[in-house]
């Protein structure tokens, strides 16, 4: 060494992590200044730094600018950091971004007049098909670190996750997105994802459990309790009994215990329904309806209506079917005035009649249009703006006529259901009930055993049966 003297020395931190050289020129370096700065002999100076590091323990992380900064500026007598390690960069384990709630909060929520919604509680959370539940981020590999001794500092490994469990769910092509395979409630229990169509309720339907919404099937063991609101696309079935309640199901609907509504309830299914009893509820079915008894209720069937249990019988209120009516009993001795309604509305006929009117002037108008149409054609005129104007026209025209089919083929189909339809009492029939069918109406003055109505040419006729 003809540039460091003896007395230099080389501190190294206690982590290792930095190092700092004390220089003490020898008397050639005091007087060579001016030959540092010829690039060999810099050179040949930080060449030397560089080895009386390296006997002293500095093998990594030295810093090349500034050993060559020392001595184009003379940093002689004091301590200078002259080496750096390099820290380790931990990687990061892949983990779940779920796109639902793991947990829920089943707090009542308060509305803007600070009152409290006590049925809004959240006890269950739904997806739908197609649906992202989770999109999994692959783990990030972490970087290895060297302190100045040149020793290796691992970094941290990032480890990837399993695949989510469960069922009623799939991934995608990319391998990491999660989307649900059917409509339903979605659960995490014991890092299991289960998705259902089945939203199963052990106990009643009350402020503890809040209203139900639900993209499936509902099941309720217990009753349901005054102000309480279910929907289901699928079905729903009810053990208890209902009280003043809202039900709405997109299937059938099936209650075991019957429903006492108080006149403010309402119950609706796109399919069937079946009940014990009915009392003071408006009940609408798009299929048939089965019940023991219907009390002073307001009911529709785009079906039959069938009251065959031990009882089956009819009292009060107005009960409308399209394809027929059976019943053990209707009325009562009381006389109480009961509204028995079957077969074809008067209401679509006439819409019937305007349908196929608007169908009729609509197809004429669309075979002008395309004359129109065929008559520009022959012109041949680029952009002709009359032609465009046609075009437009033809389009919503023909929207017109395919919603206006839909809507003759729906009136059709409630005639055809409707056709033929009868009224059948298997036992009593009491003064107080009105019949119609057909929109021929027959007030009953006597009671009468065991007979059937239909309508003949404009006229009820009865048969025993």
């Amino acid at each position: 060494m003809k540039w460091i003297s003896e007395t230099s020395y080389v501190k190294i931190s206690e982590d290792n992590m930095e190092a700092r050289v004390y220089l003490v020129p020898t008397e050639l370096l005091e007087e060579s200044s001016k030959e540092a700065e010829e690039p060999e002999v810099l050179d040949d100076m930080v060449s030397e730094l560089t080895e009386y590091l390296h006997d002293n323990g500095v093998w990594a992380g030295i810093i090349e600018s500034i050993e060559e900064k020392i001595f184009r500026e003379k940093m002689f007598h004091c301590e200078v950091i002259v080496a750096k390690g390099v820290l380790p960069v931990d990687g990061v384990d892949g983990w779940y971004e779920y796109k639902f709630q793991l947990e829920h909060d089943n707090k009542p929520k308060i509305n803007e007049d600070g009152s409290v919604n006590y049925w809004n509680i959240s006890l269950i959370e739904k997806v739908e098909q197609g649906q992202v539940i989770a999109v999994y981020q692959p783990a990030v590999q972490g970087n290895d670190g060297v302190n100045v001794r040149g020793n290796r500092l691992q970094g941290h490994r990032g480890k990837e996750l399993a695949p989510l469990r469960g069922r009623g769910f799939g991934r995608k092509d990319d391998g990491i997105t999660y989307v649900a395979t059917m409509d339903g409630k979605i659960e995490y229990v014991n890092n299991i994802i289960s998705i259902s169509n089945v939203y199963e309720i052990s106990k009643d339907v009350d402020l503890s459990t809040g209203n139900i919404d639900f993209r499936g099937d509902v099941v309720v063991h217990g009753a349901v309790r005054s102000g309480a609101t279910i929907k289901a696309t699928g079905n729903i079935t009810i053990d208890g009994q209902v009280e003043v309640a809202q039900i709405s199901a997109g299937k059938d609907l099936v209650l075991r215990s019957g429903m006492q509504g108080g006149d403010k309830s309402s119950v609706k299914a796109g399919g069937n329904i079946m009940a014990k009893f009915f009392e003071h509820t408006n009940v609408w079915a798009g299929g048939d309806i089965q019940a023991d008894t219907l009390l002073s209720s307001e009911v529709y069937s785009g079906g039959k209506i069938m009251l065959q249990g031990r009882r089956g019988i009819i009292i009060g209120g107005s009960v409308c079917a399209l394809s027929g009516i059976e019943t053990v009993e209707a009325g009562n001795k009381l006389e109480v005035p009961t509204v028995i309604v079957t077969g074809v509305d008067k209401i679509v006929l006439q819409k019937k009649a305007l349908l196929e009117k608007s169908l009729r002037e609509s197809e004429a108008q669309l075979e002008k249009l395309d004359v129109g149409l065929a008559h520009l054609e022959k012109l041949n005129i680029a952009n002709d703006p009359r032609r465009i104007q046609l075009l437009r026209s033809k389009i919503q025209l023909t929207a017109e006529i395919k919603k206006v089919k839909m809507d003759l083929d729906a009136a059709n189909d409630e005639i055809r259901r409707a056709s033929g339809s009868s009224i059948s009492v298997y036992k009593s029939l009491y003064p107080g009930v009105r019949l119609s069918i057909d929109n021929t109406i027959k007030n009953i003055k006597y009671e009468e055993y065991a007979v059937m109505y239909k309508n003949d040419g404009g006229e009820l006729v009865s048969v025993h049966i």
